[in-house]
């Protein structure tokens, strides 16, 4: 049984052109009315001050550490078994 899009992974360039579209096809979400991005410092603001972007933020920033430290553990594995060698 064949992964579907299997053949974008030996295709690195053919990969980032699909997901570039696919970003390119994304619509910002309207959550709630009001205008939040005026100037940078007000969308700033805005983002740092209402407590569901900041629960969205921690959410992010904890997955980030967690995917980090994964991946240092598996560099470290990899380092290891070829020290071995």
């Amino acid at each position: 049984m064949t992964k579907p899009f299997a053949f974008l992974s030996s295709f690195p360039l053919k990969r980032a052109a699909v997901t570039t579209a696919l970003l390119g096809l994304a619509q910002p979400a309207l959550a709630h009315p009001g205008e939040h991005g005026s100037s940078w410092f007000a969308a700033a603001l805005h983002l740092l001050s209402e407590p569901d972007h900041l629960a969205g933020l921690a959410i992010g920033l904890l997955v980030a550490l967690v995917l980090a430290r994964a991946g240092l553990r598996r560099l470290g594995a990899r380092t290891e078994r070829s020290r071995k060698r």
